[in-house]
């Protein structure tokens, strides 16, 4: 039986929509387009070298030694709070690729 973190993530509602799109980007990445969409640029957040498994918006599973990269980054940012879960299969097979 393997454990992984749930992380979830309150931001601020008097958080302008600027700033909270901001964070969001810093944590997930974003596609970026240029010429009327004619390229297109993947941009890296935090999670692009993270393993992880996305549940909703502000929600994800992620492995027990990630938690303090990801913890440290959103302390001054957001509201976090974490709890450890037992991990499903497909969860397992996300997180834990290179086993």
């Amino acid at each position: 039986m393997e454990l992984g973190v749930i992380v979830g993530l309150a931001v601020d509602p008097g958080l302008k929509a600027a700033q909270r799109a901001r964070l969001f980007r810093q944590l997930y990445g974003w596609k970026d387009k240029s010429q009327f969409g004619k390229y297109e640029y993947d941009r890296e957040g935090l999670l692009t070298d993270i393993p992880h498994v996305k549940l909703m918006r502000g929600v994800f599973i992620v492995r027990k030694q990630d938690k303090k990269k990801i913890v440290d980054f959103l302390k001054d940012k957001a509201d976090v709070l974490t709890r450890q879960v037992v991990l499903t299969a497909s969860d397992r097979k996300k997180l834990f690729r290179d086993k």
